[in-house]
């Protein structure tokens, strides 16, 4: 497990890269939090739903309709910015 510092909403904040973690799946998952970043997602908030949407891109984790949605409303933006 590593702790590693981010700026967030003009906030230095941490964020853990779990050793099962890519670095490859690790900087998708910052793109994911910087478009809830953009749409004001507060902080602690992004950084649970960005938990949710890895278990769910990644480890097909299944969750209450209500979250599923929302993460894969946010999904369908970062689907428009992969390079």
């Amino acid at each position: 497990m590593e702790e590693i510092q981010i700026i967030y909403n003009k906030k230095q904040e941490k964020i853990v890269k779990y050793d099962c973690e890519s670095s490859c799946r690790f900087n998708i998952r910052l793109k994911f939090i910087k478009i809830l970043e953009e749409e004001n997602i507060i902080w602690k908030e992004a950084y649970k739903l960005s938990k949710f949407w890895y278990n769910i891109k990644f480890n097909k984790c299944k969750y209450d309709q209500n979250i599923y949605f929302k993460i894969m409303k946010f999904d369908k933006l970062l689907e428009f910015r992969k390079c």
